[in-house]
């Protein structure tokens, strides 16, 4: 999981993407608070449950806003296991290539 720091809306992305709306009344430091803390708690949830979460923080060195939306996934194999394997899906915006 990516607990971003610096997480608003991505002007690259929010044209088509419903959940990058732009809430009118919330600062981007408002908005940056809640995803973390919202990450955060999702992961303590995981981890509580016995799931083993690997937690990376985003601390903003890159212009990455909506980082919380990782292009990264671990398919599982035919047998059912998961596999650490890194794969990307094309993304709209050039911050999505920066992980």
């Amino acid at each position: 999981m990516v607990r971003p720091h610096h997480f608003h809306p991505n002007p690259q992305t929010a044209a088509d993407n419903s959940f990058q709306s732009q809430a009118e009344q919330a600062s981007n430091e408002l908005l940056a608070a809640q995803a973390r803390d919202e990450v955060t708690a999702a992961a303590a949830s995981l981890q509580a449950a016995g799931v083993t979460v690997h937690l990376f923080e985003d601390f903003g060195a890159y212009d990455t806003p909506d980082s919380v939306f990782p292009n990264n996934c671990s398919p599982p194999t035919r047998a059912g296991m998961w596999r650490s394997t890194r794969c990307t899906r094309p993304t709209a915006a050039a911050s999505g290539a920066v992980t």
